[in-house]
């Protein structure tokens, strides 16, 4: 029989494939210990599944991708509040390693919503019911789990997608064990197949056949390039039913909504000095 949480997760799948971000990376790389230390696993407490990935912005927030929660057609709840957990701290999808929190509440972009050609504002918080590390434990490198600064990038750069999502494309939608990356370039042109905007950025993989389906929705497309991780995406959506087949795909442009996190958080953000548009 199955549990009302295998028909959210058949729901969450099914719904991917025709427009959104329940992604998963094809042919990524294994993630080392601690490479990521930002990175959260999005689960359901009852069967401790991954669903969704998010990014640790504070000790107490994370960010993710709003079609996660809810329906992006019709608007309607996907998960229980009291059905979440996140994980940190951990390279694994499957086990109980790292720290684990529980959710107290989820924050949805109000203007969260699909157009015939976009699904627009795909952003969410995540406030967690207790701190996933102490402040001072990071300055003296006493946590694995350091949050990641929200940053800007341009267009023909280089940038690096993360998640659990499955590493074969088949019915099964199986995930990852462990967590993977994948290089990607931003782009923007009607060539490419999407154009960036103030609310999102466009990036294709670098080598075709590598890439986000299923599952990985919500997860940090991050700039490395300066010594420092950047939070530049949020996993949003596809345009296609085929994974991994050289489109170009589309991330929530994250530091274009700075001033509603900090707003509906309370925590303070340095917000970028500019925000690429398009070209």
């Amino acid at each position: 029989m199955r549990t009302p949480i295998t028909l959210f997760l058949a729901l969450l799948a099914t719904t991917s494939a025709h427009h959104d971000g329940s992604q998963r990376m094809i042919k990524g790389r294994y993630a080392a210990p601690q490479q990521f230390p930002y990175m959260a696993s999005i689960r359901t407490v009852e069967d401790n599944i991954h669903f969704c990935g998010g990014s640790v912005i504070h000790p107490g927030w994370v960010l993710s991708a709003a079609l996660c929660f809810r329906d992006q057609y019709d608007g309607q709840e996907l998960v229980k509040l009291s059905d979440l957990v996140v994980y940190a701290d951990t390279t694994d999808s499957y086990t109980t390693e790292g720290v684990s929190r529980f959710v107290n509440n989820i924050i949805i972009h109000p203007n969260y919503k699909k157009t015939p050609e976009d699904v627009i504002n795909n952003i969410a918080l995540l406030k967690l019911r207790s701190a996933l590390y102490t402040f001072w434990k990071p300055l003296l490198h006493a946590s694995n789990i350091k949050p990641i600064k929200i940053g800007t990038i341009g267009i023909e750069a280089e940038v690096l997608a993360l998640g659990w999502g499955s590493v074969r494309q088949n019915e099964e939608k199986e995930i990852s064990p462990k967590l993977n990356y994948v290089t990607y370039v931003t782009k923007d042109s009607e060539k490419d197949g999407c154009q960036s905007s103030y609310e999102i950025v466009c990036a294709k993989s670098f080598i075709r056949d590598e890439g986000l389906c299923y599952y990985d929705a919500g997860g940090p497309l991050v700039d490395v390039s300066n010594g420092e991780d950047k939070l530049v995406g949020i996993v949003s959506h596809i345009y296609t039913n085929s994974c991994a087949a050289g489109h170009v795909e589309v991330f929530t442009r994250a530091a274009s909504y700075v001033w509603w996190i900090m707003e509906e958080t309370g925590i303070q953000l340095t917000p970028p000095k500019s925000i690429p548009s398009s070209s």
